[in-house]
């Protein structure tokens, strides 16, 4: 049983969905650009930041998402994300 199994109305964790992210998303790093310089983090450190931080980030459009030194279009790394999240019928 995988935790996707687990019960119909419960979203995966922050930590589920890094660990799948590797093998999932089309990007492993995110760089987020603030006034007060540029983070680098890791797909998990991504997304262990609270899910409102996550979403100020990209509608201020404040990240970019790489896969090794190449840039990922962020509406393909965002609908990824989506499809990973999304439950089977």
């Amino acid at each position: 049983m995988t935790s996707r199994d687990s019960t119909p109305n419960e979203r995966p964790s922050a930590r589920e969905l890094a660990a799948e992210s590797s093998a999932v998303l089309p990007f492993d790093r995110v760089v987020v650009h603030e006034p007060q310089g540029t983070r680098t983090l890791s797909a998990e450190a991504f997304f262990s930041l609270p899910l409102s931080q996550r979403i100020q980030f990209v509608v201020e459009r404040k990240v970019s998402f790489l896969a090794g030194s190449e840039s990922v279009d962020p509406k393909t790394a965002l609908a990824q994300i989506r499809r990973s999240r999304a439950r089977p019928s």
